[in-house]
């Protein structure tokens, strides 16, 4: 007799695995991998170039439009396959304080949550913008400021930006009013009621930017540091070719059944001008 309902265990594996991912929500859904492709194999992904800024002077009578052609740019990615697994042993089912299929499920969800963020962070990471900061663990409004004015320009509104990814051990730097002015301060006109108090990964609201907490790949363990991160809406991208695939194997003479899921998808920074990374030391 199966132990689980293949179908059923990965749908609410996908309900849960939403619950609990925080960088993919900053990124954009690119659309499905392929059917073919493989693990390793390289798919696209496309990004919109801007148009010039040159406009015609039509003063003059007679003078014509020459249309511009809207651009795209196409990067590529790999594909990325991966597979986690449980024992379930039989007695431990049955014997076991709660359900270890329920327990199973949480747990293979929250490993591809993670995994997916680290694997997001690391992509953002490799943006050519760069921003330099005064202390290896902590950080100032002035330095978030510079990093978003260096690298976007005037292109500044809140509601153009995914968030800002900080590490937890940062978070300290937004309690503290020498150093990020107002942010848990219900004076602050940019203040929200709710700011330090954390909730699925939601620090706060900075500048109404909102500003979320992982430690996936915003520790550099080489200089000793953390690394943050100013993401805009749309330069991350990543593709998924389907639902999670859930199997079991029952292996008899143990008693035992092995529950294996696996995940392929692609992750991109689609737009290089897109990420800002915030750190002391920077190459």
């Amino acid at each position: 007799m199966a132990l689980i309902k293949p179908d059923v265990y990965a749908n609410l594996m996908t309900q849960n695995f939403k619950g609990r991912v925080k960088i993919l929500n900053m990124a954009v859904d690119a659309g499905d991998i392929p059917e073919f492709a493989q693990q390793g194999s390289e798919i696209t992904f496309p990004s919109w170039v801007l148009a010039s800024e040159d406009t015609t002077d039509m003063t003059t009578t007679g003078t014509e439009v020459v249309p511009d052609a809207l651009g795209q740019v196409s990067t590529t990615a790999p594909v990325r396959f991966e597979a986690k697994a449980f024992k379930v042993f039989d007695i431990d089912d049955k014997t076991a304080m709660g359900s270890q299929i329920e327990e199973s499920n949480r747990q293979l969800s929250v490993v591809f949550a993670r995994k997916l963020d680290s694997d997001l962070v690391e992509e953002a990471k490799t943006t050519t913008h760069l921003s330099a900061i005064t202390n290896a663990k902590s950080i100032t409004d002035e330095e978030l400021h510079n990093g978003m004015v260096e690298a976007f320009g005037d292109e500044l509104d809140f509601d153009s930006m995914a968030g800002i990814v900080i590490n937890s051990g940062l978070t300290g730097s937004f309690y503290d009013e020498t150093k990020i002015k107002g942010f848990t301060n219900a004076q602050n006109t940019t203040s929200k009621d709710t700011n330090g108090n954390i909730s699925n990964g939601l620090l706060g609201y900075w500048r109404s930017i909102p500003v979320y907490v992982s430690d996936k790949g915003t520790y550099d363990s080489v200089n000793d540091e953390y690394d943050t991160l100013i993401i805009k809406k749309g330069a991350l991208a990543y593709k998924m070719k389907r639902n999670f695939k859930v199997e079991e194997e029952r292996i008899a003479k143990q008693q035992r059944t092995d529950i294996v899921a696996n995940l392929m998808y692609a992750v991109k920074l689609a737009k290089a001008d897109g990420v800002v990374l915030l750190k002391k030391t920077v190459v």
